[in-house]
């Protein structure tokens, strides 16, 4: 088994190195080297539940969608989620992917993406007013943004926050630019920001700490939702901080079922809380591919109101 996926790895390894001098973009280089690694590797499953993940991501998007990420509280791993699940849709697609922070928490996105962030939510708004960008050159320029990466507004402890006018505009800016925009809101759904981003989004991503005490919390931001008219198709996302919590995990899916939501798992890294910028190369394979899975399903929601089977 271990000389088979070593041989896997090599395989794909070359095929990335031959693609890469082909000069391809990232995006169709990432998905024909996805394409080319199920059709060989039959017998492994990694490749081609690979395979199947990134077509996924990379599912076409006529007007912006718009996920928001919330949580029933701090610590939950909004942050981490939404990071990764921004640089797997950026690693696969050719078009822009917007990632923004309004949670202004200590652990926020800065940590996650620091060298990426260019600037708070009021710093970036009032460049964007300023440049009035057209097209996504002048946007990414706006923002001193990079092609091929996520376009992200980090929380920010030296700026006043935004209001929930100031917030809607700036989603709304980031949504007519990027074909898919991130929303990491501030938890629950007593913030009025919170609010407005989930009454403009397509979907939620509901990331959920899988101890007995994150997964009740989960429960009830749940129905909170639905009690307050927040009608929006739910991927609930079990993060998994530490082992032994197989007996919650099953009720997360239970209940997922139950209820009509989506349910993903995302098995927990030491790098998670390093402080250090993310990279989907540094993950191992099971893991790397689950960040895919859920920004798979987080966009088919977005995009469908449903997730594929």
């Amino acid at each position: 088994m271990a000389s088979r996926r070593a041989g896997d790895r090599s395989f794909l390894q070359a095929s990335a190195t031959s693609l890469a001098e082909a000069d391809e973009p990232r995006w169709a280089r990432y998905g024909r080297l996805a394409l080319t690694a199920g059709r060989a590797a039959i017998h492994d499953a990694y490749p081609s539940e690979l395979a199947r993940t990134v077509q996924g991501a990379q599912q076409p998007v006529s007007t912006g969608r718009r996920i928001a990420v919330i949580s029933a509280g701090g610590g939950a791993g909004a942050s981490t989620a939404a990071s990764l699940v921004a640089l797997a849709l950026a690693e696969v697609r050719r078009d822009a992917v917007g990632l923004v922070d309004l949670a202004s928490l200590r652990s926020g996105l800065a940590p996650s993406l620091l060298h990426t962030a260019h600037g708070g939510p009021r710093a970036s708004l009032g460049s964007l007013s300023v440049a009035a960008p057209h097209g996504r050159s002048e946007f990414l320029a706006a923002l001193s943004a990079e092609e091929g990466r996520p376009v992200v507004v980090g929380a920010s402890q030296h700026e006043k926050p935004l209001d929930e006018r100031g917030a809607t505009a700036l989603v709304a800016e980031f949504s007519r630019h990027c074909a898919v925009t991130l929303v990491e809101c501030p938890p629950g759904i007593d913030d009025e920001r919170t609010r407005a981003v989930l009454r403009r989004a397509h979907t939620a991503v509901l990331v959920a700490d899988m101890s007995e005490s994150g997964f009740q919390d989960a429960q009830a931001l749940l129905d909170a939702m639905r009690e307050d008219g927040f009608d929006l198709p739910v991927l609930l996302l079990g993060n998994e901080r530490s082992a032994g919590r197989s007996s919650v995990l099953r009720r997360a899916r239970r209940t997922a079922r139950e209820t009509g939501v989506a349910f993903q798992g995302l098995r927990h890294q030491r790098r998670f809380r390093s402080g250090q910028p993310l990279s989907l190369d540094a993950l191992p394979e099971p893991v790397r591919l689950e960040v895919f899975r859920i920004a798979s399903t987080a966009l088919t929601l977005a995009r469908t109101g449903a997730a594929s089977s």
